[in-house]
């Protein structure tokens, strides 16, 4: 399982590298960071959500979605990754990036 880990690290690394090489605003960045996503949604899926990289990753996944202009895709992964068993400090900030996604759609959190 490591090797796929270590895999799935180097993936998400390069796909980090190619995205920030782009002009944000662009269709390419935009492909760009849902490539950084999905990576790390995957990586997710590998790793506890109390480990240091489990909470990287998450963060990761759902940043990157918001960056790619696709808050219906980051709030999705909010609400899978705040049904997990985080860390306190992770919750808030899964919390916070939620709110967020929701604020870009015109979604009221509160009326959930």
């Amino acid at each position: 399982m490591t090797t796929h880990i270590d895999d799935l690290n180097m993936k998400v690394t390069g796909a980090i590298l190619s995205a920030e090489r782009i002009a944000d605003g662009t269709p390419e960045a935009k492909t760009a960071w849902l490539e950084v996503a999905f990576a790390e949604e995957t990586l997710s899926a590998f790793t506890t959500p109390q480990s240091v990289e489990g909470e990287i990753c998450r963060r990761g996944a759902v940043t990157a979605a918001l960056r790619a202009g696709e808050p219906s895709y980051a709030r999705g992964l909010c609400r899978g990754y705040l049904s997990e068993d985080l860390a306190p400090a992770s919750r808030e900030l899964m919390q916070k990036l939620l709110n967020e996604a929701s604020d870009e759609l015109g979604l009221d959190v509160a009326l959930e």
